[in-house]
């Protein structure tokens, strides 16, 4: 049987080639359709084509589809394990058959008999040889998130205290200043090692000593500067000992990949809708009042801690600036509420009247339809114009309904208008005009009609 070379695209869009048999192309191209590929090329092997490359072996196969239909053809693997992985996971075969193709037919009919349990065992040890291989690659990618994150804390702690320092070094006393500097002199000896967790601790324990010592020769002259540099290195504590791979949840993302799925995208859909696009500005805000918050409680501790009543003055002074800020920032962000809340408003307000004017120029036309058939009924039937009798249809102006329903029409109308030009910015006064229209529509109704 002949042979052809091919070249196809899988549900996946993965190229994939091999050597398939058939009568001819026509039942090749058919034979691959059935196997779910796409032919990009198909061409007849020659001998010297169909050949095997060095080091690998062409394989016979028989095989069920999706659609339960027997495939047969050849592939080219490694070894007899690659090629039912390949015909597995590639191709979304059931392999039933498969054999070298210079095997002898007692050979292959042994191999037949035995069945594919084996290959089968085979790879699902591979598989499972694969699938811990790539926990670990993510392990890793995970530890090396991991250690960027930590130090690039650590880098800008260490730059910190390094211009600290250099800025105060005259001031600072020397068993102080030779012991911050020893942390620093360790931090960046061990920096580039493996072990995060002894990185992470003395970088911690810096801070933490920091936090505990009296800096300054002359602290009653400095306190200002060591409330700063303490509320500051707590600041940085808190973020190093505080978890790593701190990753915002983006839920906007998530229910846009959850849309994905046909049986929660009516579901997902309705809660885009609800969720609100972020302001900017508004998100600044409160990221500042975050950040202030943090500062308060920076300094609140400094001026539970403090050994100094200087320094606790220091730390109290800052506490009430850092107050004042946050009030400020406070005023800001409903500024902007209100700001957006009055944008939102006017959107609304616009759309509403749009809305309004529509109906009320449909309730025009559908009013002024009936009074014109109304009168136009009314002159024809008067009795200067009878001549010939007119059927009774003509003579709808007598009809009740339509009376009710011109006078529906009118007040209808008159309301609607009323609000549009009249009581356009005040929503209780024309709110109030719609159920004493209809009180009017019953009253007149319960009396003429």
């Amino acid at each position: 049987m002949p042979a052809f070379h091919y070249t196809s695209l899988n549900k996946d869009n993965k190229t994939l080639s091999g050597v398939v048999e058939a009568v001819d192309e026509q039942s090749a191209r058919k034979k691959m359709n059935s196997m779910g590929l796409s032919v990009i090329s198909l061409n007849l092997a020659a001998d010297e084509k169909h050949a095997p490359q060095e080091g690998r072996t062409v394989f016979e196969f028989e095989a069920i589809d999706k659609i339960n239909k027997k495939v047969t053809g050849t592939i080219t693997a490694e070894d007899i394990v690659k090629a039912f992985a390949k015909l597995f996971d590639e191709y979304q075969l059931n392999v039933i058959f498969l054999a070298p193709q210079s095997s002898t037919p007692d050979e292959k009919e042994e191999l037949r008999k035995a069945g594919i349990i084996k290959i089968q065992q085979e790879y699902e040890k591979l598989y499972a040889k694969e699938t811990q291989k790539n926990q670990e690659d993510e392990e890793l990618i995970k530890r090396a998130d991991q250690r960027k994150e930590l130090i690039q804390k650590v880098d800008y702690t260490m730059q910190r205290i390094e211009v600290f320092l250099k800025q105060y070094n005259a001031d600072l006393k020397t068993e102080e200043r030779d012991a911050i500097q020893a942390y620093l002199n360790q931090l960046m000896r061990i920096k580039d090692s493996t072990n995060l967790e002894h990185i992470k601790n003395t970088c911690e324990k810096m801070l933490a000593h920091i936090q505990k010592q009296e800096l300054f020769i002359h602290e009653e002259q400095k306190a200002k500067e060591s409330a700063g540099i303490k509320a500051e290195t707590q600041e940085m504590l808190s973020d190093i000992k505080h978890g790593t791979l701190t990753k915002d949840i983006n839920i906007g993302k998530i229910l846009e990949g959850l849309k994905e799925k046909p049986f929660l995208k009516p579901i997902i859909n309705f809660l885009l809708n609800l969720s609100k696009p972020k302001n900017p500005e508004m998100e600044k805000a409160k990221d500042e009042i975050k950040a202030t918050n943090k500062h308060i409680w920076s300094y609140i501790r400094i001026f539970i801690f403090a050994k100094s009543k200087l320094e606790r003055n220091e730390a109290w002074t800052s506490i009430k600036s850092l107050f004042a800020e946050k009030k400020r920032l406070k005023l800001k962000s409903r500024v902007i509420e209100y700001e957006e809340r009055k944008l939102q408003s006017q959107t609304d307000s616009n759309r509403s009247s749009a809305f309004w004017e529509s109906t009320a120029s449909a309730i025009g036309w559908i009013l002024a339809f009936y009074i014109v058939s109304y009168a136009a009924s009314y002159l024809f039937t008067i009795k200067s114009f009878q001549t010939p009798p007119l059927p009774k249809s003509i003579y709808f102006y007598h009809s009740t309904f339509l009376k009710g329903i011109t006078i529906f029409l009118f007040l209808a109308y008159g309301t609607i208008q009323a609000r549009n030009f009249w009581l356009k910015n005040h929503w209780s006064a024309a709110y109030l005009l719609y159920p004493a229209s209809i009180f009017a529509f019953l009253l007149i109704v319960i009396n003429l009609m």
